[in-house]
């Protein structure tokens, strides 16, 4: 039978203690005050790392759980993992909480409530050290109780009022503002938007942007919003879109990627060609959107900063006790032909 190498068997060979050994295996220790609780030189730490390597020597990492009262496990509780939005900011969040040696767990409500609720009861009995959720519509009980047990929580995406967690967002209003206000420096005026019927915070919030803007511009009359139901909104974005049209309609803003992708889905079933029968500009970034012809104007959004930022907000809360904060990502204009100004020729590719 293999002898199991041992923290001992690496101090023995290195020359050092076991706490010196032990320090450098687990470098993100540190007193209450900052300070390293040694001071080790470089050369003296690689020679360390190098005899662990050499001897096969792995940490036990249930024994250093126990003494710390850590897993240095996370859990993330996305609304819809099949959403590629979501999906990628979990991949950044996964890389960057690898890179800090975490592990994560992660879930998806598919927009229930009663998914989430069950999904966070599970991580949390799974002993993670915190939680990022993407919340859904009816979760905010379940975020505040959690919350109220000491748990770091980190709120992505969408936003629940009077709930002591950080938290990761978009300039929701600040965005479809960008939009409505690009699309009337382009000369369009008839302008409305379509989206979901769901209290969330980034769409309730990116509707009064959007309404906002439309009254500032002296356009209130203009204004128009059409909500859809998650999941079943194919054909009532085509009947909207139709709709829309009949009505001389000059451009729409569709604000979410699926919505996006439907709405273009909906202009090539009518025949509608951009921008000439209408313009459009959609949501966050997608490659198909540099493939249509024209290309179609977008609000962009970081994924990597918002997934990085979570992650990194839930450590410094779990490490160090940092007090709930917030960072919010600026949203970037992308120009497209579809929206380009009224009049102007479209490129040929």
């Amino acid at each position: 039978m293999v002898k199991r190498v041992t923290i001992k068997d690496v101090a023995r060979e290195a020359g050092v203690s076991i706490a010196l050994v032990s320090f450098v295996m687990n470098r993100n220790n540190r007193l209450a005050n900052g300070k390293e609780a040694y001071r080790v030189s470089e050369e003296t730490v690689a020679r360390i790392l190098e005899i662990a390597s050499r001897l096969d020597y792995h940490p036990n990492s249930a024994a250093s759980s126990l003494r710390s009262g850590k897993t240095r496990t996370i859990g993330v509780v996305v609304s819809d993992i099949a959403n590629r939005f979501f999906s990628d900011i979990v991949r950044y969040i996964e890389n960057v909480a690898y890179e800090s040696g975490y592990t994560v767990l992660f879930a998806s409500t598919d927009e229930k409530a009663d998914k989430l609720e069950r999904m966070v009861s599970v991580l949390t009995n799974k002993g993670v050290d915190g939680l990022i959720i993407a919340s859904c519509a009816g979760g905010e009980q379940t975020v505040r109780r959690v919350v109220e047990t000491g748990m770091p929580v980190v709120l992505l995406d969408r936003d629940i009022e009077g709930i002591e967690a950080s938290r990761v967002m978009l300039d929701n209003a600040g965005a479809c503002r960008m939009g409505v206000r690009r699309l009337y420096d382009n000369g369009y005026r008839r302008i409305e938007l379509v989206s979901y019927d769901m209290e969330v915070s980034t769409i309730r919030e990116r509707e009064a942007g959007y309404a906002d803007a439309m009254r500032e511009l002296g356009l209130e009359e203009f204004i128009g919003i059409h909500r859809t139901l998650y999941g079943r909104a194919g054909d009532s974005v085509t009947r909207i879109v139709a709709d829309a049209h009949s009505r001389g309609v000059e451009a729409m803003i569709f604000p979410t990627n699926t919505l996006s992708l439907l709405a273009l889905q909906a202009m090539n079933t009518l025949g509608l060609h951009l921008p000439d029968d209408m313009a459009v500009v959609c949501f966050d970034d997608n490659e198909v959107f540099d493939l249509y012809n024209p290309t179609v104007a977008h609000i962009g959004q970081s994924v990597e900063d918002l997934g990085v930022k979570s992650f990194e907000l839930l450590r410094d809360m779990i490490e160090h006790g940092a007090p709930p904060s917030r960072y919010t990502v600026e949203p970037q204009f992308a120009e497209g032909g579809s929206a380009q100004r009224r009049g102007e020729k479209k490129d040929k590719n």
